[in-house]
C-alpha cells in the first residue's frame, strides 16, 4: 500500500474513533469485525496519541455491588447515579444529571435536572454546554460493545436493532445550517454556521447551536468540518 493510501486509512481510523466519542481502536475493530454497527468502514490501529484522549480520558467505574448476580432480562434490575452540582449551569440551566442504566442490556439513559430533588478538551466549547456533551457520551456508549454484553452494543440488546455509523458526526464541529426559503427573506443568507452538539431524541436531526441567532436547533440539512485543526470555539 502507498504512503499516500496509508495516509489516508490513517486519518479515517481517527475520524472514526472521534466520531465515536474517542473510543480505543480495539473496540472499533471488534463493531466492525463483529458486524455491532453498520455502515461503518474498516478501523485500522494507528500509531500516536490522541491530546484530547491523554487529558480528559477516564475509565468508567463499575457500579458497587456486594453480589456477582445479573439480571436475566431487560429491566429487572436498574442502576441509578447522580452527578451535580455542576459548577457551570447548563446552556437550559440544570445543574444535576442522573443516570439510569439497564443492567441486563447495558442501555444507558441520561435526564437533567436543576435541582436535586471530557470532549471539552479538544474543543474549547463554553462550560454551559457540558450537558450536550453528556448526553451525547451517553449516545455513543449505547453504541459501543461492553465486556458484560457479548456481540452485540447496548443499544441492540436493549432494542433487537444494530445501529447505524452513518450519522455520527464529530462533537462540537462546525457545520452549515440550510435555512429553508419560508423562514428568511430573498436577501438573507442561505446557510447559517453552527456547532454540532449532538442528536435530537424526537427525530433523525442532529442538535445544532446557531452562533448567529445563540439558540439550539434542530436540523437535518447540514454540512460538516470535521477538521480537527478548525473545530469548534477556540480560545483566542
Amino acid at each position: 500500500m502507498g504512503r499516500t493510501a496509508m495516509k489516508a486509512q490513517e486519518d479515517q481510523s481517527w475520524l472514526w474513533h472521534r466520531r465515536l466519542g474517542h473510543f480505543n481502536f480495539q473496540g472499533l475493530k471488534i463493531l466492525h469485525q463483529k458486524k455491532m454497527m453498520t455502515d461503518l468502514p474498516q478501523i485500522q490501529a494507528v500509531e500516536g496519541a490522541c491530546e484530547a484522549c491523554l487529558q480528559g480520558k477516564q475509565h468508567k467505574k463499575p457500579f458497587p455491588s456486594g453480589t456477582s448476580w445479573r439480571a436475566k432480562v431487560v429491566l429487572e434490575l436498574i442502576h441509578t447515579d447522580v452527578c451535580g452540582p455542576m459548577r457551570t449551569p447548563s446552556h437550559e440551566q440544570n445543574r444535576y444529571f442522573i443516570l439510569f442504566i439497564d443492567d441486563y442490556s447495558k442501555m444507558t439513559w441520561v435526564y437533567f435536572m436543576r435541582e436535586k430533588s471530557e470532549v471539552f478538551k479538544e474543543k474549547y466549547l463554553p462550560k454551559a454546554f457540558w450537558a450536550e456533551a453528556v448526553y451525547t457520551a451517553v449516545y455513543l456508549l449505547n453504541r459501543c460493545p461492553t465486556k458484560e454484553v457479548q456481540n452485540m452494543t447496548p443499544i441492540e440488546a436493549w432494542s433487537g436493532k444494530k445501529p447505524s455509523a452513518k450519522q455520527l458526526r464529530v462533537f462540537g464541529s462546525i457545520c452549515y445550517v440550510h435555512i429553508l426559503t419560508e423562514k428568511r427573506h430573498k436577501l438573507e443568507e442561505k446557510i447559517e454556521k453552527g456547532i454540532f452538539l449532538g442528536y435530537s431524541t424526537q427525530s433523525k436531526g442532529y442538535r445544532i447551536y446557531n452562533l448567529k441567532t445563540k439558540k439550539l436547533i434542530i436540523s437535518r440539512d447540514d454540512e460538516f468540518d470535521e477538521d480537527p485543526c478548525g473545530i469548534g470555539m477556540k480560545k483566542k
